[in-house]
């Protein structure tokens, strides 16, 4: 990619994408397989981070935050807990950086699973509530997963529990205000079972 232009849009699409590959690829290999790899990539992502225009900069902050945690994750597996402190720290500050607190709360989980796994229940329960703390009521993945199409019931459970717990500490908050609103709206799209020989019913 050296001297085209398009090469360094081409390094973001391609690092985005790997992102995915290896978030699916731990799930279901040992980690020692993937690391290796995880770590030329994440290379790659500071190389081209340190090139980046203003304009990448915010995207590619966002995809080195997220190998990162793969690593720390990663690292943690194989018992590597220095180096997974390590990577937690690199992408809690680039959740930092780049506005981002879901990468933030992958770092206290990631981190609060090493206290945990080292023994200290106490400061694995400290971190988690860290974690907490640095993350917006109602933001992520929760609102994400109401503005699909059809709501499935398992979704709608989790969401009424998350609603709940959102009134009771956050009653004031705009956001958890907008997440109860959109909770009500999901549910007039949940898709109900399939009746016997006919097509899936939908709650109107």
């Amino acid at each position: 990619m050296t001297g085209d232009p398009a090469g360094p849009d081409i390094g973001t699409d391609g690092l985005a994408e790997l992102v995915l590959h290896y978030a699916h690829a731990l799930a279901v290999a040992p980690s020692a397989a993937v690391y290796g790899e995880l770590l030329s990539a994440r290379s790659f992502a500071g190389t081209l981070l340190g090139r980046s225009s203003p304009r990448q900069r915010p995207d590619l902050t966002i995809t080195a935050g997220w190998l990162s945690s793969l690593l720390a994750i990663s690292a943690a597996d194989l018992g590597e807990h220095a180096a997974a402190v390590i990577w937690c720290t690199d992408t809690d500050r680039r959740g930092r950086d780049a506005a981002y607190p879901e990468l933030l709360g992958w770092a206290a989980l990631t981190r609060s699973l090493i206290a945990w796994y080292q023994g200290d229940p106490l400061a694995s329960a400290a971190v988690a509530r860290r974690g907490q703390a640095d993350l917006l009521p109602g933001s992520a993945a929760g609102t994400a997963a109401l503005e699909c199409g059809r709501v499935v019931w398992p979704t709608m459970v989790l969401a009424g529990k998350l609603d709940k717990a959102l009134a009771g500490q956050f009653l004031a908050a705009a956001c958890a205000a907008d997440f109860h609103a959109r909770y009500l709206e999901a549910g007039t799209r949940i898709a109900l079972p399939a009746p016997p020989g006919g097509r899936p019913a939908r709650r109107r």
